[in-house]
């Protein structure tokens, strides 16, 4: 990091004693020489906490309201101040917070009104603040997106979306996984919208969080709760419409589960885990029953000579069946959900300071894990479960033979990362595990479509038979070659013609 010279740390000192003076017109506070450090605090959140002090009390800043024999070295030593901090000047954090300190320690004896650590909290609150555009429209589509968590969201589609392909028969068709896809972000973005709004105290008091702008207050409770009820009815009309009531269903239920078990759960237990993994393993089946549905629809078209539009004819029950959905439907619901136990332990070991700031119950937790080695041991057991799932697609008949073998080679590799974080558990090998596991799932889940088996029973009856005669002269021709062909071949090897002809 850049070390400050000798001027800048004259200029810093001149510019704290003016600064005292601002707030302690007696000069109670004395700045000590400010020393290096390892780590700098950005002159923007400097000049944010500046600012933010001068909203509060501006007329202290007024070159005016200092006496007549310090007005003009005090002024200028503030402007010089300012000066620095807006051209980037890096100064460390421990002289930044012994800044903060003698700040809020000027303001309590100067008014009275807050202890430090409020004034503290306040002035890093205000400073870590983002800028909010300009424009309304602006402002609230970027608060949307921060409620939605939309590249989160995304992450969730690209499941159901994999889960729709598979499920699919021969041909994909690609309006119903529009729909699918776009339900399911909908309902996503309802489901992270309630757990910010019951989390927002929980959120203010952890860095990677106290940015939302629940705790920043750039929206309130009442209209989070009503941009999620929107998402959500928004979402469960495009999957009943384009996916079916199965698909419909199961998106309501993963909302009430997300917020309405797992979140609260995250401060009672730390099972909270295995409950997130079961979350995020339902858009899967989403996609599947969406799939299988428009399947249904196709073969009654179909049935009906073609008559009836597919996409115009309604489903046969608006309630939740999960009798309809097919085993096979739960290959790459077992893979996500054994792949979430090692992504989100591992994010929870790093972050495991701001999740306790949080008031979190995580397996990361220093009172449950103090080495760390027990969060390491359950990546580890998860990691190698993954290893046979390939095998299980192509028990289950989702993917071809040679997806196991890539399966388990991708399991190893994120097995191995594992290893490394249970032999030494720090903070740079969770680091490496979690990187690990954003890499294997885009590659498994490329790997299945690549090597999917169409699904349905059309598809199913070509793969053994080929394409099926349709008239009774085709099926004849096929009969009569199917006689020359045994006929010819040799005896020992092949049963006798009568023998299948007769069949």
């Amino acid at each position: 990091m850049p070390m400050p010279s000798s001027s800048s740390s004259s200029s810093v000192q001149s510019s704290v004693s003016a600064l005292s003076l601002i707030f302690n017109k007696h000069a109670l506070v004395k700045m000590t020489s400010l020393r290096s450090s390892s780590t700098s605090m950005s002159s923007s959140t400097s000049m944010s906490f500046l600012k933010n002090i001068y909203r509060h009390h501006p007329s202290h800043l007024r070159c005016s309201s200092f006496p007549s024999s310090s007005s003009s070295s005090s002024c200028s030593s503030f402007r010089s101040f300012s000066s620095g901090l807006s051209k980037g000047s890096a100064f460390q954090q421990k002289s930044a917070f012994s800044t903060s300190n003698i700040l809020a320690f000027s303001w309590k004896r100067t008014f009275g009104t807050q202890t430090t650590q409020q004034t503290i909290t306040k002035a890093n609150a205000a400073a870590a603040t983002p800028s909010s555009p300009s424009s309304p429209v602006k402002n609230a589509l970027l608060v949307a997106h921060q409620l939605a968590k939309t590249r989160l969201s995304a992450l969730v589609v690209s499941t159901t979306c994999v889960g729709y392909a598979l499920g699919s028969g021969e041909v994909i068709e690609y309006a119903g996984m529009a729909y699918a896809g776009l339900g399911t972000m909908l309902c996503a973005a309802s489901a992270n919208t309630l757990n910010q709004v019951f989390e927002v105290e929980n959120d203010a008091r952890m860095k990677r969080t106290m940015r939302r702008p629940l705790p920043t207050g750039r929206t309130t409770r009442t209209a989070a709760v009503a941009f999620a009820a929107a998402c959500g009815a928004a979402g469960f009309a495009s999957l009943y419409h384009g996916g079916g009531p199965t698909a419909a269903w199961l998106g309501v239920g993963n909302i009430a589960l997300y917020a309405g078990i797992y979140t609260p759960l995250k401060q009672v237990h730390h099972s909270n885990t295995w409950v997130g993994a079961a979350v995020g393993a339902i858009p899967p089946l989403m996609g599947w029953a969406a799939a299988q549905h428009r399947r249904s629809l196709r073969d009654e078209s179909e049935s009906d000579g073609g008559k009836n539009d597919a996409r115009a004819v309604a489903p046969s029950s608006s309630l939740l069946n999960l009798e309809k959905l097919e085993p096979a439907s739960l290959a790459l619901a077992t893979v996500l959900f054994f792949w979430q136990m090692p992504h989100f332990l591992a994010l929870a070991h790093t972050c495991r300071d701001d999740y306790m700031a949080g008031g979190y119950r995580m397996l990361s937790h220093t009172a449950l894990d103090p080495t760390g080695r027990r969060t390491a041991l359950a990546c580890l057991r998860n990691c190698l479960y993954l290893v046979p799932c390939g095998a299980l697609c192509c028990w289950l008949g989702v993917t071809d033979a040679p997806f196991a073998a890539e399966s388990a080679a991708l399991g190893l590799g994120m097995a191995s990362a594992a290893l490394g974080f249970y032999r030494q558990p720090s903070t740079a090998a969770a680091r490496r595990l979690f990187g690990a596991s954003l890499l294997h799932l885009p590659l498994t889940m490329t790997l299945m479509v690549t090597h999917r088996i169409p699904q349905g029973a059309e598809a199913s009856s070509r793969m053994r038979s080929g394409p099926a005669p349709s008239t009774d002269e085709e099926r004849e021709h096929v009969r009569r070659r199917l006689d020359e062909a045994l006929a010819n071949a040799p005896f020992p090897f092949l049963p006798p013609p009568g023998a299948i002809v007769g069949k």
